[in-house]
Protein backbone atom coordinates (compact mmCIF):
# COMPACT_ATOMS: atom_id res chain seq x y z
CA UNK A 1 0.00 0.00 0.00
CA UNK A 2 1.28 3.47 -0.76
CA UNK A 3 0.92 6.75 1.06
CA UNK A 4 2.61 9.47 -0.96
CA UNK A 5 2.62 13.14 -1.83
CA UNK A 6 2.75 14.27 -5.45
CA UNK A 7 3.17 17.64 -7.12
CA UNK A 8 1.58 17.82 -10.56
CA UNK A 9 1.46 20.27 -13.41
CA UNK A 10 -2.22 20.81 -14.02
CA UNK A 11 -3.51 21.02 -17.54
CA UNK A 12 -5.95 23.93 -17.67
CA UNK A 13 -8.05 23.80 -20.82
CA UNK A 14 -11.13 25.86 -21.64
CA UNK A 15 -14.39 24.08 -22.31
CA UNK A 16 -15.11 25.76 -25.65
CA UNK A 17 -11.86 24.83 -27.36
CA UNK A 18 -12.59 21.10 -27.15
CA UNK A 19 -16.35 21.17 -27.68
CA UNK A 20 -16.12 18.65 -30.51
CA UNK A 21 -15.10 15.98 -27.95
CA UNK A 22 -18.16 16.36 -25.75
CA UNK A 23 -21.53 14.74 -26.44
CA UNK A 24 -24.44 15.99 -24.31
CA UNK A 25 -27.02 13.22 -24.08
CA UNK A 26 -30.33 12.49 -22.40
CA UNK A 27 -30.23 8.75 -21.81
CA UNK A 28 -33.49 7.01 -20.96
CA UNK A 29 -33.56 4.87 -17.83
CA UNK A 30 -36.16 2.14 -18.04
CA UNK A 31 -35.79 1.43 -14.31
CA UNK A 32 -36.63 5.06 -13.38
CA UNK A 33 -38.83 5.90 -16.38
CA UNK A 34 -36.96 9.13 -17.06
CA UNK A 35 -34.04 10.58 -18.97
CA UNK A 36 -30.70 11.21 -17.27
CA UNK A 37 -28.41 13.92 -18.62
CA UNK A 38 -24.96 12.52 -19.37
CA UNK A 39 -21.80 13.96 -20.91
CA UNK A 40 -19.50 11.73 -22.97
CA UNK A 41 -15.95 13.01 -23.42
CA UNK A 42 -13.77 11.30 -26.01
CA UNK A 43 -10.59 11.97 -27.97
CA UNK A 44 -11.12 14.07 -31.08
CA UNK A 45 -9.10 11.74 -33.30
CA UNK A 46 -11.14 8.90 -34.76
CA UNK A 47 -9.92 5.31 -34.47
CA UNK A 48 -11.34 1.83 -34.84
CA UNK A 49 -9.66 0.81 -31.60
CA UNK A 50 -11.91 0.50 -28.56
CA UNK A 51 -11.14 2.99 -25.82
CA UNK A 52 -10.55 2.57 -22.08
CA UNK A 53 -13.59 4.11 -20.41
CA UNK A 54 -13.99 5.71 -16.99
CA UNK A 55 -17.37 6.54 -15.45
CA UNK A 56 -16.93 9.66 -13.28
CA UNK A 57 -19.48 10.38 -10.53
CA UNK A 58 -19.89 13.90 -9.16
CA UNK A 59 -20.31 14.83 -5.52
CA UNK A 60 -23.32 16.02 -3.54
CA UNK A 61 -25.18 18.86 -5.33
CA UNK A 62 -22.99 18.49 -8.41
CA UNK A 63 -23.86 17.95 -12.07
CA UNK A 64 -21.93 16.92 -15.21
CA UNK A 65 -21.21 20.37 -16.65
CA UNK A 66 -19.85 21.56 -13.31
CA UNK A 67 -17.58 18.52 -13.26
CA UNK A 68 -16.15 19.59 -16.59
CA UNK A 69 -15.84 23.29 -15.91
CA UNK A 70 -15.05 23.46 -12.16
CA UNK A 71 -14.35 20.13 -10.47
CA UNK A 72 -12.02 18.41 -12.97
CA UNK A 73 -11.44 20.94 -15.79
CA UNK A 74 -8.50 18.91 -17.12
CA UNK A 75 -10.76 16.05 -18.31
CA UNK A 76 -10.82 17.28 -21.91
CA UNK A 77 -7.06 17.42 -22.16
CA UNK A 78 -6.66 14.11 -20.32
CA UNK A 79 -9.06 12.39 -22.71
CA UNK A 80 -6.97 13.60 -25.63
CA UNK A 81 -3.61 12.77 -24.03
CA UNK A 82 -4.50 9.38 -22.52
CA UNK A 83 -6.84 8.33 -25.34
CA UNK A 84 -9.56 7.53 -22.84
CA UNK A 85 -13.31 8.10 -22.81
CA UNK A 86 -14.99 9.67 -19.79
CA UNK A 87 -18.68 9.26 -18.97
CA UNK A 88 -20.26 11.86 -16.66
CA UNK A 89 -23.83 10.98 -15.57
CA UNK A 90 -26.04 13.28 -13.52
CA UNK A 91 -26.49 11.88 -10.00
CA UNK A 92 -29.70 13.82 -9.33
CA UNK A 93 -28.11 16.16 -6.76
CA UNK A 94 -28.24 13.74 -3.80
CA UNK A 95 -29.13 10.24 -5.03
CA UNK A 96 -26.04 8.70 -3.36
CA UNK A 97 -25.98 6.39 -6.39
CA UNK A 98 -28.03 3.64 -4.73
CA UNK A 99 -31.26 1.87 -5.60
CA UNK A 100 -34.02 3.11 -3.32
CA UNK A 101 -36.52 0.58 -1.98
CA UNK A 102 -39.26 3.19 -1.71
CA UNK A 103 -38.53 5.98 -4.21
CA UNK A 104 -38.14 5.98 -7.98
CA UNK A 105 -34.39 6.41 -7.62
CA UNK A 106 -32.38 3.55 -9.14
CA UNK A 107 -28.99 5.07 -9.83
CA UNK A 108 -27.01 1.91 -9.14
CA UNK A 109 -29.03 0.09 -11.79
CA UNK A 110 -28.84 3.02 -14.18
CA UNK A 111 -25.07 3.44 -13.98
CA UNK A 112 -23.92 -0.18 -13.66
CA UNK A 113 -26.31 -1.63 -16.25
CA UNK A 114 -28.34 0.79 -18.35
CA UNK A 115 -25.67 3.43 -18.87
CA UNK A 116 -22.86 0.91 -19.42
CA UNK A 117 -25.00 -0.97 -21.95
CA UNK A 118 -25.79 2.26 -23.79
CA UNK A 119 -22.16 3.39 -23.94
CA UNK A 120 -20.85 0.02 -25.07
CA UNK A 121 -23.49 -0.18 -27.80
CA UNK A 122 -23.16 3.39 -29.06
CA UNK A 123 -19.44 4.06 -28.61
CA UNK A 124 -16.14 2.26 -29.05
CA UNK A 125 -15.82 1.45 -25.38
CA UNK A 126 -13.57 -1.41 -24.27
CA UNK A 127 -15.48 -3.62 -21.78
CA UNK A 128 -12.20 -5.09 -20.51
CA UNK A 129 -10.88 -1.62 -19.67
CA UNK A 130 -13.80 -0.02 -17.86
CA UNK A 131 -13.43 1.83 -14.56
CA UNK A 132 -15.53 3.93 -12.20
CA UNK A 133 -14.39 6.77 -9.94
CA UNK A 134 -15.80 9.82 -8.19
CA UNK A 135 -15.36 12.28 -5.34
CA UNK A 136 -17.26 12.88 -2.09
CA UNK A 137 -20.75 11.43 -2.70
CA UNK A 138 -19.39 10.19 -6.03
CA UNK A 139 -16.46 8.49 -4.28
CA UNK A 140 -19.03 6.61 -2.24
CA UNK A 141 -20.93 5.75 -5.41
CA UNK A 142 -17.84 4.53 -7.25
CA UNK A 143 -16.72 2.16 -4.49
CA UNK A 144 -20.26 1.04 -3.64
CA UNK A 145 -21.28 0.33 -7.23
CA UNK A 146 -17.85 -0.92 -8.25
CA UNK A 147 -17.62 -3.49 -5.46
CA UNK A 148 -21.07 -4.82 -6.38
CA UNK A 149 -20.38 -5.04 -10.14
CA UNK A 150 -16.88 -6.44 -10.34
CA UNK A 151 -17.35 -7.99 -13.77
CA UNK A 152 -18.21 -4.58 -15.21
CA UNK A 153 -15.65 -2.31 -13.54
CA UNK A 154 -12.05 -3.52 -13.59
CA UNK A 155 -10.79 -0.54 -11.56
CA UNK A 156 -12.57 1.54 -8.91
CA UNK A 157 -11.46 4.81 -7.37
CA UNK A 158 -12.49 7.31 -4.71
CA UNK A 159 -11.37 10.90 -4.06
CA UNK A 160 -12.34 12.35 -0.67
CA UNK A 161 -15.03 9.69 -0.62
CA UNK A 162 -17.81 9.20 1.92
CA UNK A 163 -17.37 5.70 3.32
CA UNK A 164 -20.30 5.87 5.75
CA UNK A 165 -22.96 8.57 5.41
CA UNK A 166 -24.89 7.43 8.51
CA UNK A 167 -23.52 10.12 10.89
CA UNK A 168 -24.61 13.06 8.72
CA UNK A 169 -27.03 11.60 6.17
CA UNK A 170 -30.05 13.54 7.41
CA UNK A 171 -28.42 16.81 6.35
CA UNK A 172 -27.49 15.48 2.92
CA UNK A 173 -30.67 14.04 1.46
CA UNK A 174 -30.35 10.41 2.50
CA UNK A 175 -33.81 10.11 4.15
CA UNK A 176 -35.70 10.91 0.94
CA UNK A 177 -33.96 7.96 -0.76
CA UNK A 178 -33.52 5.45 2.07
CA UNK A 179 -36.09 6.51 4.66
CA UNK A 180 -35.82 8.26 8.02
CA UNK A 181 -34.31 5.43 10.07
CA UNK A 182 -30.48 5.51 9.98
CA UNK A 183 -30.41 1.85 11.05
CA UNK A 184 -31.64 0.99 7.57
CA UNK A 185 -28.86 2.91 5.83
CA UNK A 186 -25.84 0.81 6.80
CA UNK A 187 -26.24 -1.79 4.05
CA UNK A 188 -25.91 1.00 1.46
CA UNK A 189 -22.55 2.26 2.70
CA UNK A 190 -19.12 1.49 1.29
CA UNK A 191 -18.08 -0.12 4.58
CA UNK A 192 -20.83 -2.71 4.21
CA UNK A 193 -19.38 -3.89 0.90
CA UNK A 194 -15.78 -4.57 1.97
CA UNK A 195 -16.22 -8.34 2.20
CA UNK A 196 -17.11 -8.42 -1.50
CA UNK A 197 -13.62 -7.14 -2.32
CA UNK A 198 -11.82 -10.08 -0.66
CA UNK A 199 -11.97 -12.13 -3.86
CA UNK A 200 -11.86 -9.17 -6.25
CA UNK A 201 -9.21 -8.78 -8.94
CA UNK A 202 -10.09 -5.09 -9.34
CA UNK A 203 -7.53 -2.33 -8.97
CA UNK A 204 -8.61 -0.12 -6.06
CA UNK A 205 -7.54 3.52 -5.66
CA UNK A 206 -8.30 5.71 -2.63
CA UNK A 207 -7.19 9.31 -2.10
CA UNK A 208 -8.06 11.88 0.57
CA UNK A 209 -6.71 15.19 1.86
CA UNK A 210 -5.15 15.28 5.30
CA UNK A 211 -7.35 18.26 6.32
CA UNK A 212 -10.53 16.72 4.88
CA UNK A 213 -13.28 16.04 7.50
CA UNK A 214 -13.60 12.59 5.85
CA UNK A 215 -9.95 11.63 6.41
CA UNK A 216 -10.85 9.45 9.43
CA UNK A 217 -13.35 7.48 7.36
CA UNK A 218 -10.81 7.00 4.58
CA UNK A 219 -8.10 5.89 6.99
CA UNK A 220 -10.53 3.44 8.57
CA UNK A 221 -11.33 1.93 5.17
CA UNK A 222 -7.61 1.70 4.43
CA UNK A 223 -6.99 -0.17 7.69
CA UNK A 224 -9.88 -2.55 7.08
CA UNK A 225 -8.57 -3.37 3.62
CA UNK A 226 -5.12 -4.02 5.10
CA UNK A 227 -6.57 -6.35 7.74
CA UNK A 228 -8.35 -8.33 5.03
CA UNK A 229 -5.24 -8.39 2.81
CA UNK A 230 -7.11 -6.64 -0.01
CA UNK A 231 -4.61 -5.00 -2.39
CA UNK A 232 -5.18 -1.30 -2.97
CA UNK A 233 -3.39 1.99 -3.50
CA UNK A 234 -3.99 4.50 -0.72
CA UNK A 235 -2.90 8.12 -1.00
CA UNK A 236 -2.93 11.05 1.37
CA UNK A 237 -1.74 14.53 0.49
CA UNK A 238 -2.25 17.98 2.03
CA UNK A 239 -5.68 19.31 1.18
CA UNK A 240 -9.27 19.93 2.22
CA UNK A 241 -12.66 18.72 0.98
CA UNK A 242 -12.83 20.91 -2.09
CA UNK A 243 -12.16 21.07 -5.82
CA UNK A 244 -8.64 22.35 -5.21
CA UNK A 245 -7.86 18.86 -3.89
CA UNK A 246 -9.87 16.53 -6.08
CA UNK A 247 -9.14 18.36 -9.34
CA UNK A 248 -5.45 17.52 -8.84
CA UNK A 249 -5.92 14.10 -7.24
CA UNK A 250 -8.19 13.08 -10.13
CA UNK A 251 -5.31 13.55 -12.57
CA UNK A 252 -3.13 11.21 -10.53
CA UNK A 253 -5.88 8.61 -10.27
CA UNK A 254 -6.76 8.72 -13.96
CA UNK A 255 -3.11 8.32 -14.89
CA UNK A 256 -2.85 5.34 -12.53
CA UNK A 257 -5.96 3.79 -14.07
CA UNK A 258 -4.54 4.37 -17.53
CA UNK A 259 -1.27 2.72 -16.49
CA UNK A 260 -3.19 -0.23 -15.06
CA UNK A 261 -5.10 -0.66 -18.31
CA UNK A 262 -1.88 -0.39 -20.29
CA UNK A 263 -0.37 -3.37 -18.44
CA UNK A 264 -1.46 -6.69 -19.96
CA UNK A 265 -3.39 -8.67 -17.39
CA UNK A 266 -2.60 -12.35 -17.49
CA UNK A 267 -5.24 -14.95 -16.80
CA UNK A 268 -4.70 -18.67 -16.74
CA UNK A 269 -8.12 -19.17 -18.24
CA UNK A 270 -7.06 -17.58 -21.52
CA UNK A 271 -5.95 -20.00 -24.26
CA UNK A 272 -2.59 -18.24 -24.73
CA UNK A 273 -1.44 -18.77 -21.15
CA UNK A 274 -2.80 -22.30 -20.99
CA UNK A 275 -0.58 -23.14 -23.94
CA UNK A 276 2.47 -21.50 -22.39
CA UNK A 277 2.63 -23.26 -19.03
CA UNK A 278 2.86 -27.04 -19.15
CA UNK A 279 2.19 -29.28 -16.16
CA UNK A 280 3.78 -32.71 -16.54
CA UNK A 281 2.71 -35.74 -14.54
CA UNK A 282 4.13 -38.93 -16.15
CA UNK A 283 1.82 -41.94 -16.11
CA UNK A 284 4.59 -44.07 -14.63
CA UNK A 285 4.56 -41.91 -11.46
CA UNK A 286 1.75 -41.53 -8.93
CA UNK A 287 -0.86 -38.84 -9.55
CA UNK A 288 0.16 -35.82 -7.42
CA UNK A 289 -3.00 -33.79 -8.12
CA UNK A 290 -4.84 -34.91 -4.95
CA UNK A 291 -1.86 -33.60 -2.99
CA UNK A 292 -1.98 -30.24 -4.79
CA UNK A 293 1.23 -30.29 -6.80
CA UNK A 294 2.62 -31.32 -10.19
CA UNK A 295 5.71 -33.42 -10.80
CA UNK A 296 7.09 -30.79 -13.17
CA UNK A 297 6.18 -27.51 -14.84
CA UNK A 298 7.72 -25.83 -17.85
CA UNK A 299 7.07 -23.10 -20.40
CA UNK A 300 6.99 -23.04 -24.19
CA UNK A 301 7.59 -19.35 -24.77
CA UNK A 302 9.78 -16.42 -23.86
CA UNK A 303 8.92 -14.48 -20.77
CA UNK A 304 10.06 -13.17 -17.44
CA UNK A 305 10.16 -14.66 -13.99
CA UNK A 306 9.01 -13.25 -10.66
CA UNK A 307 10.85 -14.59 -7.63
CA UNK A 308 8.70 -14.26 -4.52
CA UNK A 309 10.22 -14.38 -1.06
CA UNK A 310 8.86 -16.70 1.59
CA UNK A 311 5.39 -15.60 2.69
CA UNK A 312 4.36 -16.41 6.23
CA UNK A 313 0.94 -16.62 7.80
CA UNK A 314 1.28 -13.16 9.32
CA UNK A 315 -1.78 -10.91 9.34
CA UNK A 316 -1.84 -7.14 8.72
CA UNK A 317 1.12 -4.77 8.92
CA UNK A 318 1.93 -5.93 12.45
CA UNK A 319 2.49 -9.48 11.17
CA UNK A 320 0.14 -10.94 13.77
CA UNK A 321 0.52 -14.73 13.92
CA UNK A 322 -2.32 -17.01 14.90
CA UNK A 323 -1.61 -20.08 17.02
CA UNK A 324 -3.79 -22.10 14.61
CA UNK A 325 -1.96 -23.83 11.76
CA UNK A 326 -4.83 -23.67 9.26
CA UNK A 327 -5.24 -19.95 9.86
CA UNK A 328 -1.56 -19.36 9.16
CA UNK A 329 -1.77 -21.45 5.98
CA UNK A 330 -4.72 -19.39 4.74
CA UNK A 331 -2.89 -16.12 5.36
CA UNK A 332 0.36 -17.40 3.84
CA UNK A 333 -1.48 -18.25 0.62
CA UNK A 334 -3.42 -14.99 0.76
CA UNK A 335 -0.16 -13.06 1.16
CA UNK A 336 1.26 -14.94 -1.82
CA UNK A 337 -1.79 -13.93 -3.88
CA UNK A 338 -1.31 -10.31 -2.82
CA UNK A 339 2.23 -10.30 -4.24
CA UNK A 340 1.03 -11.98 -7.43
CA UNK A 341 -1.70 -9.38 -7.89
CA UNK A 342 0.92 -6.66 -7.72
CA UNK A 343 2.22 -8.12 -11.02
CA UNK A 344 -1.32 -8.70 -12.37
CA UNK A 345 -0.79 -12.46 -12.00
CA UNK A 346 -2.85 -15.30 -10.60
CA UNK A 347 -1.87 -18.47 -8.72
CA UNK A 348 -1.84 -20.42 -11.97
CA UNK A 349 1.13 -18.32 -13.11
CA UNK A 350 3.23 -19.99 -10.40
CA UNK A 351 5.68 -22.60 -11.70
CA UNK A 352 7.32 -23.70 -8.45
CA UNK A 353 6.78 -23.35 -4.70
CA UNK A 354 8.81 -24.38 -1.71
CA UNK A 355 6.88 -25.00 1.50
CA UNK A 356 8.41 -24.99 4.97
CA UNK A 357 6.27 -26.46 7.78
CA UNK A 358 7.22 -26.53 11.44
CA UNK A 359 6.81 -29.96 13.10
CA UNK A 360 5.23 -31.42 9.99
CA UNK A 361 2.79 -34.32 10.33
CA UNK A 362 -0.02 -35.99 8.28
CA UNK A 363 -2.66 -33.73 9.79
CA UNK A 364 -0.78 -30.60 8.69
CA UNK A 365 -0.25 -32.10 5.24
CA UNK A 366 -4.01 -32.62 4.89
CA UNK A 367 -4.67 -29.00 5.90
CA UNK A 368 -2.06 -27.66 3.47
CA UNK A 369 -3.46 -29.76 0.63
CA UNK A 370 -7.05 -28.70 1.30
CA UNK A 371 -6.16 -24.99 1.33
CA UNK A 372 -4.10 -25.33 -1.86
CA UNK A 373 -7.11 -26.81 -3.65
CA UNK A 374 -9.16 -23.76 -2.67
CA UNK A 375 -6.65 -21.43 -4.36
CA UNK A 376 -5.66 -23.49 -7.45
CA UNK A 377 -9.20 -24.17 -8.63
CA UNK A 378 -8.22 -25.49 -12.07
CA UNK A 379 -6.08 -28.32 -10.63
CA UNK A 380 -3.08 -27.05 -12.58
CA UNK A 381 -0.72 -27.04 -9.62
CA UNK A 382 2.87 -25.81 -9.47
CA UNK A 383 5.82 -28.08 -8.88
CA UNK A 384 6.38 -28.23 -5.15
CA UNK A 385 8.91 -29.19 -2.50
CA UNK A 386 7.71 -29.52 1.11
CA UNK A 387 10.42 -29.36 3.76
CA UNK A 388 9.71 -30.14 7.44
CA UNK A 389 11.66 -27.80 9.73
CA UNK A 390 12.03 -27.48 13.50
CA UNK A 391 11.76 -23.69 13.49
CA UNK A 392 11.28 -20.66 11.21
CA UNK A 393 12.47 -17.05 11.46
CA UNK A 394 10.01 -16.12 14.23
CA UNK A 395 9.03 -18.30 17.16
CA UNK A 396 5.32 -18.38 16.30
CA UNK A 397 5.71 -18.94 12.55
CA UNK A 398 4.31 -22.33 11.56
CA UNK A 399 4.48 -22.20 7.76
CA UNK A 400 6.27 -20.32 4.99
CA UNK A 401 5.98 -20.57 1.21
CA UNK A 402 8.08 -18.99 -1.53
CA UNK A 403 7.32 -19.10 -5.25
CA UNK A 404 8.59 -18.60 -8.77
CA UNK A 405 5.99 -17.21 -11.17
CA UNK A 406 6.15 -16.92 -14.97
CA UNK A 407 5.12 -13.87 -16.99
CA UNK A 408 4.84 -14.85 -20.69
CA UNK A 409 5.52 -12.19 -23.31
Amino acid sequence: MKIFLITLSILCIGFRGFSQQVDTLNIYSSSMKKEVKTLVIRPSSSSEKKLPTVYILHGYSGYPKRTLTQDIPSLLALSETLKMMFILPDGNYDSWYVDSESQNSKYETFIAKELVDFVQNQYKSDPSKTAIMGWSMGGHGALYIGSRHQDTFKAIGSLCGVMDFSPFGKEYGVPKTLGDNPKNWSKYTVMSQIEKLKTSSQKIFISCGTEDPLIAQNRNLHQQLLLLNIPHIYEERPGEHNAAYWSKAAITQLMEINQFFSTPELSFTTPNLMNKIIHTNPETLFDPTPFAFSHATSTTTKGNYVFISGQSGGQDLKHTLSKDFRTQVKFALSNLETVLKAYHLKPENVLKITVLIVDHNPEKLAIWTAEMHKIWKHNKFPASTLIPVPKLALDDMLVEVDAIAFVPE
